[in-house]
């Protein structure tokens, strides 16, 4: 349906490049920084509007593959940046979409919910799930300290206070001195317990 059919092919190889650039980066763990969400959201937008340049019907402008990949960034913020962040990048691509359409339609403006609700639930749901993160992280350390101490209570039971007991039973037998080191034995014992 393209006016420009190479056009078309041109706006979709770039596409398909810039889908691998976004999987190397990716890969090296800087997507979710700011300056590649927005380069992301920048080429997700100019997609559209160069789909738009090929002289493409106002249907399949409003419905294109482009706008559903520009769609993408403005996830990908919502999940990296929050709910707020997602609707904001909604805006540039819903004016791209009205500026080729070269109105709002009642599609465009279909577009604009489906994206707009899409960001609210990944966001909302993005946000329960790294709580549940934070949660098992706290429960796991919290864990951690309890087996700690109770590892401690182990050795100072099973070790100390042993020791203790026997010296408390069995320093009198040694005299005086093993009388007081005795007293002092029963006391640090029962200090410990």
């Amino acid at each position: 349906d393209y006016a420009n059919p190479e056009r078309g092919w041109l706006v979709l190889g770039g596409m398909a490049v810039w889908t691998a650039v976004m999987l190397a980066v990716q890969r090296g763990g800087r997507r979710r920084t700011w300056p590649w969400l927005i380069a992301d959201l920048a080429v997700g937008v100019a997609a559209i509007v160069a789909a738009g340049s090929a002289d493409v019907p106002a249907v399949v402008a409003e419905r294109s593959l482009p706008v559903l990949w520009a769609t993408v960034p403005v996830l990908s913020l919502a999940v990296a940046r929050g709910v707020a962040a997602g609707l904001v990048a909604t805006l540039p691509v819903i004016a791209a979409v009205a500026a080729v359409r070269g109105a709002i339609s009642g599609t465009v403006v279909s577009n604009a919910v489906l994206i707009v609700v899409s960001v609210v639930v990944l966001g909302w749901v993005t946000s329960l799930a790294r709580d549940a993160e934070q949660q098992r992280a706290e429960a796991a350390a919290l864990r951690a300290r309890d087996d700690e101490r109770r590892r401690l209570g182990r050795v100072v039971h099973d070790g100390v206070l042993q020791v203790l007991t026997q010296v408390a039973h069995r320093g009198p037998e040694l005299g005086p001195e093993g009388a007081r080191l005795a007293d002092a034995a029963a006391e640090q014992e029962a200090a410990l317990r």
